[in-house]
């Protein structure tokens, strides 16, 4: 069940991320009307329009492509590692919501200085919905703890204790020298 919710996770997050990069591409190449006409949108704010320039669209690409492809990684490992080893993917998937949670900020950011609430407010919503999932992929992600059985553990003192009683000490000869003291 945690590999299963792990992954659902990660293929939603993989496939949002990749739409994102997918509509930022777009935005880049045809401008953000086109987009927003392709996508059935209203046309973007003037403000928006201005803001959302090449280089700008291309960054959120990039940084979106980098978010997909690490929740990717995320769904491969849940998909292929056992349920004793689910933690394993547990610091990529770290990596994948910091980079969610930064990209979130950044456009929140972006759109808050230069454009209406209603924008902002769909950024923040992604950052609220990310942060929700991020708790439930740390819990499906979780190690277990190891259930010894077998012999009880033994404190390392008795160990040493142990040895020492058992050990042969013999006393080697030794020569003595003149004018040495004993």
């Amino acid at each position: 069940m945690k590999r299963l919710t792990a992954a659902l996770l990660s293929l939603a997050w993989t496939a949002f991320f990749a739409a994102v990069a997918w509509s930022c591409m777009l935005a880049a190449e045809d401008g953000i009307d086109a987009t927003a006409a392709h996508f059935g949108l209203a046309t973007a704010p003037e403000t928006l329009a201005s803001l959302a320039t090449r280089p700008v669209m291309a960054g959120l690409c990039l940084g979106a492509s980098v978010v997909a492809a690490l929740f990717a990684t995320v769904l491969v490992s849940a998909i292929l590692n056992t349920e004793e080893n689910i933690g394993q993917g547990r610091f990529v998937a770290d990596m994948a919501f910091g980079g969610g949670f930064g990209l979130a900020g950044v456009t929140a950011a972006g759109l808050l200085a230069h454009s209406s609430f209603l924008p902002t407010l769909v950024a923040v919503m992604a950052g609220g919905a990310l942060l929700v999932t991020f708790f439930a992929m740390r819990a499906a992600m979780a190690e277990r703890e190891v259930v010894v059985i077998g012999p009880r553990p033994v404190p390392a003192r008795w160990v040493a204790l142990d040895a020492a009683a058992h050990i042969n000490v013999v006393r080697f000869p030794i020569e003595r020298v003149a004018g040495a003291r004993p």
